[in-house]
């Protein structure tokens, strides 16, 4: 539930932004917004560390995972400069689709290639039936036919951009996981994921005055404040709930019901026209995505390997 309730929020923020960035930078926003997100998580971790005392192993595993750390850093300064740049040339939907569709293709390959996991054919079928959906989407795009009409060479861009940062979403959760297993909480982990992300965003603000920046949050603080809690902070403390005791690919297939939400919320955005094909390509994602749900709740377990125990991934 926990990770619904993320998709669920984010759609909506996803949607004001796409429309809100028109008349915003979008790096001065994500510098704004991110700097309230890490500053909010880093006075939670302290907090919580003045009156909770760490034992020794529990700080070895610390510094051990700093590596991870590190990595996921750089991972998360990807995903959202290209999730900001996609969402201001391609439909909001089907930017969300696109890059939370593609997660459970790359969790899968990644299950088989580095963790050596068994996988079932069943989870392979749902990968296969995601892929589809995400095809059609990838075509609305290309062809003109989904609810935004953009220039073609931006069109492509925003798609790399997406495909990029559905990528590094599947990498993220992989590397949270990591932290995860070695003691770190989730406000740590958020505490800690940003300090990439917040000086990236001043490189691409530099050629902004500082006074243009103060007044962009000035004049618009309460929205900024409200869409950072509601659309940022929330999801991302639910998704890194949902990634501590969920495996990879399970958290990347329920996040798609993400693309959904968007294309309710995204009808009230005047930019946006009703467009059939990405209904039906979200629609065969969201099949795929309930039916994988349903088989992980009930606990159907066949094809077996002989004496293991084998689950859904």
């Amino acid at each position: 539930m926990v990770l619904i309730l993320s998709a669920f929020l984010s759609s909506i923020n996803q949607v004001f932004y796409a429309k809100w960035v028109q008349d915003i930078d979008p790096f001065v926003y994500s510098f704004l917004s991110f700097s309230i997100t890490l500053l909010f998580f880093l006075s939670l971790t302290v907090l919580k560390s003045i009156k909770v005392k760490k034992s020794n192993i529990k700080l070895n595993n610390k510094i051990t995972g700093m590596n991870s750390i590190v990595v996921l850093n750089i991972i998360t300064a990807i995903i959202f400069i290209c999730f900001y740049y996609a969402n201001k040339y391609i439909e909001p939907a089907i930017v969300s689709a696109i890059e939370i569709g593609i997660g459970p293709i790359i969790a899968l390959v990644l299950s088989l290639i580095i963790q050596k996991s068994n996988i079932l054919k069943f989870d392979i079928y749902v990968c296969l039936g995601i892929l589809i959906g995400t095809l059609i989407l990838v075509w609305a795009s290309l062809s003109g036919k989904s609810g935004i009409a953009s220039d073609a060479s931006f069109t492509y861009k925003g798609l790399l951009a997406t495909f990029t940062a559905g990528i590094g979403m599947v990498l993220a959760t992989i590397y949270s996981k990591k932290l995860s297993q070695a003691g770190w909480s989730t406000y740590e982990i958020l505490a800690h994921r940003f300090y990439m992300l917040v000086p990236v965003t001043i490189v691409f603000v530099l050629n902004k005055k500082a006074s243009y920046i103060l007044d962009v949050f000035q004049s618009n603080w309460n929205w900024i404040i409200l869409f950072t809690f509601l659309g940022l902070i929330i999801p991302l403390y639910l998704i890194q709930v949902g990634i501590k005791y969920c495996n990879p690919l399970f958290v990347s297939v329920t996040l798609t019901l993400g693309p959904v939400f968007t294309f309710v919320f995204q009808l009230l955005d005047p930019r946006v026209k009703w467009s059939w094909i990405s209904l039906s390509g979200i629609g065969c994602l969201c099949v795929f995505v309930i039916i994988k749900m349903f088989i992980q709740n009930v606990g159907l377990n066949k094809e077996k390997p002989k004496g293991e125990k084998l689950k859904h991934a």
